[in-house]
């Protein structure tokens, strides 16, 4: 076995995630205790400390033991990443063959974004979508580092919708690299058992603050991504 420690970010149906992002697939009978091989009260959630023990067999973790202080590192991450859930091949389901054989399926989808580094450390940073009516607040994310949020949400294969990051308001929506408005991000729900969105927000729209408030204006749709006014930038 090969024992790789580190923070966990998540531990959801059977798949357990570190603060690299990557998951891996957890044994239906993993032992969970704590580092001396006792029963621990702790549970496998967000900011825990975990040395995963992984089946070099089948690259599943067949043990965790689990801590609320960083634990000795017995291996490098280069060693368990080959083990890491990659995106599951795409089966064709025969009453679905137009439709790129996208079958429904359950598939967890997790959201990590790095935020700029001005961004007030007490502020919340949130998933906003076109299937959650542009609320700039549908979905809020966990702090995982100063520079890092990240949400987990369950989707079926062959979903589509249209995404952008906000820190609660339209005002304080994501903006790109030049400062100005950005077209809402695609994304197709694959045939994965996990799928990973990684992306950079470069800048906020309240860091200008002649900013409009795009929260009583119209909101961005298919067909007019961008139907804000876009305030001036020097």
């Amino acid at each position: 076995m090969i024992r790789y420690s580190g923070q966990l970010l998540d531990y959801r149906k059977g798949f357990a995630f570190f603060t690299t992002g990557d998951g891996f697939r957890v044994a239906s009978n993993a032992k969970i205790d704590d580092p001396n091989g006792q029963t621990t009260p702790l549970q496998p959630v967000t900011r825990v400390y975990a040395r995963a023990a992984f089946d070099t067999g089948n690259g599943a973790i067949v043990e965790l033991a689990l801590s609320k202080s960083p634990l000795p590192n017995e291996a490098k991450y280069e060693e368990i990443k080959k083990f890491a859930v990659a995106l599951s091949p795409q089966t064709a389901n025969s009453d679905l063959s137009n439709r790129e054989g996208l079958n429904g399926k359950p598939v967890l989808v997790v959201f990590t974004v790095q935020v700029p580094p001005k961004t007030p450390f007490n502020d919340s940073v949130y998933l906003a979508t076109d299937v959650s009516g542009w609320s700039a607040t549908a979905i809020r994310m966990d702090r995982v580092d100063a520079l890092h949020y990240r949400v987990a949400q369950d989707y079926g294969s062959g979903t589509k919708f249209l995404f952008r990051y906000t820190r609660g308001s339209w005002r304080s929506a994501e903006r790109g690299q030049d400062g100005l408005e950005v077209a809402p991000r695609p994304f197709t729900v694959g045939n994965a058992d996990v799928q990973r969105i990684d992306n950079v927000v470069y800048h906020w729209g309240d860091e200008d603050q002649s900013a409009p408030d795009l929260g009583n204006g119209p909101v961005p749709t298919p067909f007019q991504p961008l139907p804000f006014n876009t305030p001036p930038h020097k």
